[in-house]
């Protein structure tokens, strides 16, 4: 029995480390697009919906971006990439 929860205990290390590393990443990643063009990642996905959909407002801008959201986790498989139907 110990076994079992140190395994998992192990286990749950590993994902938070992972997850760190991870948050990390794409911290390091925002900072250096911030830099190199003084537009931050949220920024560039609100200018991105505004070339697709032309002049909208804030409230469609928002309900865009959430929709995109929600299609990219309904169309991603288990290591988060995107499958073939998703765009």
């Amino acid at each position: 029995m110990s076994k079992t929860i140190n395994m998992q205990t192990q286990y749950d290390i590993r994902i938070l480390s992972a997850l760190r590393r991870i948050t990390r990443a794409i911290a390091v990643h925002s900072r250096q697009l911030a830099a190199y063009s003084n537009v931050t990642a949220p920024q560039l996905i609100c200018l991105g919906a505004i070339v697709e959909n032309g002049p909208i407002t804030a409230t469609a801008i928002s309900r865009k971006i959430q929709r995109q959201s929600q299609h990219r986790r309904r169309y991603s498989g288990p290591s988060g990439r995107q499958g073939l139907d998703s765009s």
